[in-house]
């Protein structure tokens, strides 16, 4: 009788739990539905490019690898392209690792430990620029379930899973070093050879399709020739941190320390998978580069409350300054968010798109100068060049590649060409010659919108 009251008491314990979960998950959600979302010009325009028949690499230039434009392209194909589209989309994803994070800690260490690394998680995420979608929030769940299946001894899939974040993100290499510290030990050679398995079955069927689809040599151009072997090096991709934001990105780190000098062997293994996840900040540094390495420091400092009450007075001082000085960076950057317009999804930007439909015919061809290629997809309008490249200094450094634009644009002259005025610095301040003296000569403005937008037409 008794123990039937405590099996019950421990049920309904389970789901109490199972729905605070679910409430920090609708918090999670919650609260990115009111901040600023970034969407990134590229996660509209490279699905939409490929809605419309092109083909990655061959047609459009991309340095990444593409499990993930592909995925938002079948996202788009059934929900159609737009910016809420994408908000859906990165939401979805976003509770997904929610979702994974709480399996895992829950059948490797235990219920409440799951519901403490969620709690850490969530404004871990959003803190690191997590309202919006690239390829590195991509590979926050796929390392995890990689980390999970090694774990439980299932090899083959582990090699699967990192097959599959190699194809979303290059930057997954870097966990091949956690991944082999872990396959270390007795029989490393029969679980190495099961992960390879998998890895070299996923990426041998990735290449049979890039050479089904004709685009194999464009492929290993773009995003490996010139991804990884000149990219990270290409003049302006170096882009080294201030001392204020090195420390602002590292403070949430801090708590692996008294972690560690508390239980080195626990919690240096999260430490590594944490520490080679952020390596994506490198060249280019971003706070949301660092979004793979999060889940393990939430599961490290999940771990590391549920002992605080048996913690010396050091370390629970030394965690009670963490919390206190992580909340207070939190809520800060928060509140510089809330209810902001989107980035990239301005009004204005969308004024643009709604001048270019009206102005043009949905078969006319459109070229954006300097501004954000998602005009291309919210527009619904198509480039006048092809092959299209960013326009951006390192991929212009390609020899030939500025006159191919130029010459597309003589050859097919479009019907509007719309421009944001160059910057003396950064990134909108390269401006190519021939390509912006071909426009400047050929074209005139004809509106402006919100003194920020140009859009300029052939001259009569």
């Amino acid at each position: 009788m008794k123990k039937g009251r405590d099996k019950r008491k421990i049920k309904d314990m389970k789901r109490k739990i199972l729905w605070i979960v679910c409430g920090l998950i609708a918090i999670h959600l919650l609260i990115l539905a009111n901040l600023s979302f970034t969407a990134w010009p590229e996660m509209l325009a490279w699905p939409y490019f490929i809605l419309k028949g092109w083909l990655p690499y061959k047609d459009f230039a991309i340095v990444h690898t593409p499990l993930l434009v592909l995925d938002i392209s079948i996202f788009y194909k059934i929900f159609g392209v737009g910016g809420m589209q994408l908000k859906i989309y990165t939401w979805l994803l976003i509770a997904l690792t929610d979702v994974v994070l709480v399996y895992v800690v829950k059948k490797l260490w235990s219920l409440r430990a799951a519901v403490f690394s969620l709690l850490i998680y969530i404004p871990l995420q959003i803190f690191y620029d997590g309202n919006g979608i690239w390829f590195d929030y991509a590979l926050s769940v796929l390392a995890l379930t990689i980390l999970y299946l090694l774990i439980v001894k299932k090899y083959l899939w582990a090699g699967i899973v990192w097959g599959l974040a190699f194809l979303t993100k290059q930057t997954a290499v870097w966990f091949l070093l956690p991944i082999s510290l872990v396959l270390l030990g007795e029989e490393f050679s029969k679980k190495a050879k099961k992960f390879l398995s998998g890895t070299v079955g996923i990426l041998a069927g990735a290449v049979f399709v890039l050479w089904l689809f004709k685009v194999l040599p464009d492929f290993y151009f773009w995003a490996i020739k010139f991804g990884i072997g000149i990219l990270p090096r290409a003049s302006g991709q170096i882009d080294p941190p201030t001392l204020r934001e090195f420390l602002k990105a590292f403070l949430p780190f801090s708590i692996l320390i008294p972690a560690l000098v508390k239980d080195w062997k626990k919690y240096f293994p999260f430490a590594i998978w944490a520490g080679f996840g952020i390596m994506g900040a490198y060249p280019r540094w971003e706070l949301f580069h660092f979004q793979p390495g999060l889940p393990f420091l939430a599961i490290a400092s999940g771990l590391f409350l549920l002992e605080y009450p048996k913690s010396s007075r050091a370390i629970k001082l030394l965690t009670f300054l963490y919390i206190a000085g992580f909340l207070i960076m939190f809520s800060k950057y928060a509140v510089s968010l809330w209810h902001q317009p989107d980035r990239f999804l301005t009004p204005s930007v969308a004024r643009v798109a709604q001048t270019i439909k009206t102005t043009t015919k949905s078969n006319e061809k459109i070229f954006v100068l300097n501004s954000w290629d998602s005009l291309y997809a919210l527009a619904d309008r198509l480039p006048a060049t092809k092959p299209w490249y960013p326009q951006l200094a390192w991929y212009y450094a390609v020899g030939g590649l500025e006159d191919k634009v130029t010459e597309d644009l003589m050859v097919e002259p479009p019907s509007v060409v719309i421009m944001q005025p160059y910057t003396t610095t950064g990134l909108s301040s390269f401006k190519p010659k021939k390509v912006t003296d071909y426009v400047f000569k050929y074209y005139a403005s004809a509106y402006v919108i919100d003194n920020s937008f140009f859009i300029l037409t052939p001259n009569k």
